[in-house]
């Protein structure tokens, strides 16, 4: 991990855990980005309670999933801490705008007609008794590293 000067001050180059997703996608269903607080690039130190958000990259526009060319975002701060969980339900991780070459007609956010929904589930009872980040699409598509069917995943660890 580094750090670089920017025009907003000193910040931490901490772009972690970078996944492709690479699948065939069913509306509503929800998939595990491979990233959790008991993965390497979400896990926590003892009694510590960490701040990350999701970035996130789309360029879907040959995937039946989204409109978008080369658009970046990221999801609001969310925390994980080393804390077990008693519970298996799941809570709405909301993230912005994504910005880049042609975001098209996309809507954004939680709760209105966007095409892709972020969730963070609760693990009760297995041998990780953590978090993981999960996504949905509204429509059915391809995911791939191929030309326009591509949506990665990374974590940044803010405090």
């Amino acid at each position: 991990m580094g750090a670089r000067l920017s025009y907003t001050g000193i910040e931490n180059d901490t772009r972690e855990g970078l996944v492709t997703m690479s699948q065939s996608v069913t509306a509503y269903t929800y998939y595990d980005t491979g990233l959790s607080r008991n993965s390497s690039t979400g896990n926590t130190i003892s009694n510590e309670h960490a701040v990350f958000v999701l970035g996130i990259y789309m360029n879907t526009y040959n995937s039946g999933l989204g409109t978008h060319y080369s658009s970046h975002g990221y999801s609001a701060p969310f925390q994980w801490n080393t804390n077990g969980t008693n519970s298996s339900s799941s809570c709405p991780l909301a993230y912005g705008t994504l910005i880049g070459h042609a975001p098209n007609s996309w809507v954004e956010g939680y709760d209105r007609d966007e095409g892709m929904r972020l969730r963070i589930k609760h693990e009760y009872g297995n041998a990780n008794n953590g978090w993981r980040i999960q996504y949905n699409f509204t429509s059915s598509g391809t995911l791939s590293s191929g030309a326009g069917q591509t949506l990665q995943f990374w974590l940044r660890r803010l405090a």
